[in-house]
């Protein structure tokens, strides 16, 4: 099992994106060493954004919030779907999203992104190879 934010805290629904999953897990790690009392509350992708919410009982949540901050900051430069820090905006299509130009046009295409395991197919491909 890999050693990700997802698979430590199967517990909470995770709502973002596979391309955050570096810097959210590097946030978490921050914050726990920092308060080992932080219990996670809620971790999304809000208007583009990523949003972490959290709860805790020590006396650093000046610190905890500069580490939310930059996650959320770096977020939204870093593309939600794949990671990449290239050609990365704010799209407001429908919903919006920061995403890098490349999965920008394969999402408009009609792909849809399964995650880095799976990456770009068509809901048929999909159904046909894994339903």
């Amino acid at each position: 099992m890999e050693n990700t934010y997802e698979s430590r805290y199967p517990h909470l629904a995770y709502e973002c994106g596979g391309g955050w999953d570096e810097l959210i897990d590097k946030c978490v790690d921050k914050m726990l060493k920092a308060d080992p009392t932080v219990n996670f509350l809620q971790i999304k992708e809000k208007f583009g954004g990523l949003r972490i919410y959290y709860s805790h009982s020590g006396n650093v949540e000046s610190l905890l919030d500069d580490y939310v901050a930059d996650a959320e900051d770096e977020a939204e430069k870093t593309c939600m779907l794949c990671g990449s820090t290239t050609n990365v905006r704010r799209t407001a299509e429908g919903w919006i999203r920061t995403e890098c130009t490349l999965c920008n046009e394969k999402r408009t295409a009609g792909l849809f992104y399964y995650g880095r395991k799976l990456g770009w197919l068509s809901r048929e491909d999909y159904k046909e190879k894994y339903l």
